[in-house]
């Protein structure tokens, strides 16, 4: 049977691949997302969750500072019972009518404040428990929609985006990639509004209290400041930098047992540990690097805190005795300034956790968001261009080429 042109629809087909792969975007290999885009994927269901999660947070923050309160309250109240023990004068009495005298005084005002202690007691539960839970099932929501919208990009990708990616690399950042994010969302990423949330209070608490004891204490701030920023950089930087060496490492182990037959049968295996072994040495290069800095942002931490708690007890004396600049400064006062204070400042060294794992979080997520965004060249689940009405079975090919783009 002759066949014409005539019979035939002609369709614009994909241009030549080695001009499409030299117009192509080429792929960020490194960065991170902001906060923002790392919840992207977030509904309306996920964010009130993280809503209530964060006031839980800054609930369980703030309730600690303030619980210092009540104890310069208590300390107060049993140095006026000494007090009002003192005014006995010659009266002879024995130490434990002394001591009955004193708790009958007193009682009452302990009462009053064990029953305030109580409600914070109480408070804090509820925050704690809020904060927990809201942000561990937002969390594994969160886990399981990335995983699902992942794999879904992965099946949708051309075989020649897979040429250039290997099948270890993609499959690990399922396992890890996904959970460094879901730990970014998790509870440690409240641990961030609950220390800043426990700072802010214990200062502002400070400066009501007793101004100027606060001011000695805080001097050492823009040290501790100057310690968690190089702290955090060192941290994210480094994070970063170790995350594309790990995921080769993790194709290469997984490509190797994968194929162990075939490695023992070419007697590769020496080979393969070999290069196994260069990419974890890389990326323990970085993580050392990565240790050293946090180490070190630390205890510089650390040191400018202690020196803190040192001055600021050093003035405290003054403080009692009314040499400093506040006027009518009660022991209880200077105990709830200088324990607020030192629990604030103190909160801060333990911001290197979180941060650590926010960081983490958000290179996994740039690497595993970049995936999901990628349309293909050759799109299978697209619904444009020509479809023809009908088809009899009379198909020729003509120009058609198709190349791999790491073998041009």
């Amino acid at each position: 049977m002759d066949i014409t042109e005539s019979e035939f629809t002609i369709f614009e087909v994909t241009p030549d691949p080695n001009e499409l792969n030299n117009k192509r975007i080429k792929e960020i290999k490194g960065g991170k997302v902001n906060i923002k885009e790392l919840f992207r994927y977030a509904g309306v269901f996920e964010i009130i969750l993280l809503i209530i999660g964060i006031i839980g947070s800054i609930g369980v923050g703030c309730l600690n500072p303030l619980l210092m309160i009540l104890t310069g309250d208590v300390v107060d109240t049993f140095v006026n019972g000494e007090n009002f023990s003192k005014e006995g004068g010659s009266i002879k009495i024995t130490t434990e009518e002394m001591n009955y005298e004193i708790m009958n005084s007193i009682s009452d005002t302990i009462n009053k404040l064990v029953l305030k202690m109580l409600y914070f007691a109480i408070g804090n539960m509820v925050a704690g428990f809020l904060q927990t839970i809201c942000f561990f099932v937002l969390s594994e929501y969160q886990g399981i929609k990335i995983r699902s919208l992942y794999f879904k990009a992965l099946l949708r990708q051309d075989p020649g985006w897979f040429d250039c990616h290997k099948t270890g690399e993609l499959t690990s950042k399922i396992i890890n990639d996904i959970q460094k994010i879901q730990d970014g969302m998790s509870l440690k990423f409240g641990r961030l509004f609950q220390t800043f949330s426990s700072f802010i209070t214990g200062y502002l608490i400070g400066f009501i209290k007793c101004w100027d004891l606060t001011l000695v204490v805080l001097c050492m701030f823009p040290f501790i400041m100057v310690s968690m920023m190089g702290l955090g950089m060192s941290a994210g930087i480094f994070t970063m930098k170790s995350h594309k060496p790990f995921s080769e490492a993790c194709s290469i182990a997984e490509q190797t047992i994968g194929n162990i037959r075939t490695v023992h049968s070419l007697t590769q295996e020496r080979s393969f540990c070999e290069s196994y072994n260069t990419k974890i040495m890389e990326t323990d290069k970085y993580n050392i690097k990565k240790s050293i800095g946090i180490g070190t942002g630390l205890g510089c931490m650390m040191f400018f805190i202690m020196s803190s708690n040192a001055l600021g007890s050093w003035y405290g004396n003054f403080v009692v005795r009314g040499k400093g600049g506040s006027d009518n400064v009660k022991a209880g006062t200077v105990l709830t300034v200088f324990m607020s204070v030192l629990l604030a400042t103190q909160s801060l060294s333990q911001i290197s956790t979180p941060i650590n794992i926010l960081n983490s979080a958000k290179v996994a997520a740039f690497n595993v968001y970049q995936t999901i965004d990628r349309i293909p060249d050759i799109d299978c689940q697209s619904i444009g261009g020509e479809c023809p009405t009908e088809c009899n079975g009379n198909i020729r090919f003509e120009d058609v080429q198709f190349v791999y783009p790491t073998r041009l």
